[in-house]
């Protein structure tokens, strides 16, 4: 989890350029570097997510800005955690906490809308 973090990811990369730069590299250093090779690349990758709502919520995905009123809408997201707001006049907030894994599939959608009547 800690890779999906933009500064762990460039710390990685440059341990990775300089681990890349060791002249006499043993088994367990270039099993290292083989792991974070594949690793960086995956933590960056965006993936394709579906939202749903109801097209009267209005919704803020923290990390990436308003995204207004939609029924469905489809983002690509980088790996990480994030936290959507739903908001609507007379209605109860909504907060939804998901997470975006690499290679995730995504057939199943996110749904945020306030559903708590005020």
């Amino acid at each position: 989890d800690s890779l999906f973090d933009e500064k762990v990811q460039q710390q990685a990369q440059q341990l990775l350029e300089q681990a890349r730069s060791e002249s006499s590299k043993g088994p367990r250093l270039r099993g290292q570097i083989s792991w974070m090779e594949q690793a960086l690349p995956l933590a960056t990758t965006p993936v394709a997510v579906r939202l749903t709502s109801d097209n009267r919520t209005e919704v803020l995905l923290y990390k990436v800005g308003k995204l207004g009123r939609f029924d469905m809408q489809t983002l690509s997201l980088k790996p990480g955690n994030y936290t959507a707001i739903g908001r609507c006049s007379g209605y109860r907030d909504e907060r939804v906490l998901f997470s975006i894994r690499p290679n995730q599939n995504s057939s199943a959608a996110i749904d945020i809308r306030c559903r708590e009547k005020i």
